[in-house]
């Protein structure tokens, strides 16, 4: 898991690989590091992310619920095909919000402003 960006109230971490067993402990001590503001968004993007299994979608749920619980919200996007079928069946499609790409969510939240513009410009390139 990468940091891309943080700012005050915006993080976005680019995640790749696999969310299992192995992984999702660290991806858990990763997303613990991340400040918890009220109204703070934290966007994971996923397009590297393969392969989900069932520790992989615990340790999301489990981190839904404190981001929730800390008036913060938890978004995904760039779902792969794998992933996002995980998603589906599993109905994280319907707890998570869930967009096709960053630049989906940025009116969302109206937090343009906050992403830099050099990231953007990386993700259309």
């Amino acid at each position: 898991m990468k940091l891309i960006e943080k700012t005050k109230s915006v993080v976005v971490l680019r995640l790749s690989g696999r969310l299992d067993a192995t992984s999702s402990h660290s991806f858990q001590q990763r997303l613990a590091q991340v400040e918890l503001h009220p109204q703070s968004v934290c966007i994971l993007d996923m397009a590297g992310v393969d392969f989900i299994d069932s520790e992989g979608v615990c340790a999301l749920v489990q981190e839904l619920k404190r981001f929730n619980d800390a008036t913060c919200r938890l978004v995904v996007c760039n779902l792969a095909p794998s992933a996002r079928l995980i998603f589906e069946i599993t109905q994280l499609d319907q707890v998570f919000e869930v967009f096709t790409t960053l630049n989906d969510l940025l009116p969302v939240y109206d937090i343009a402003r906050e992403v830099p513009e050099t990231y953007l410009a990386r993700l259309s390139a």
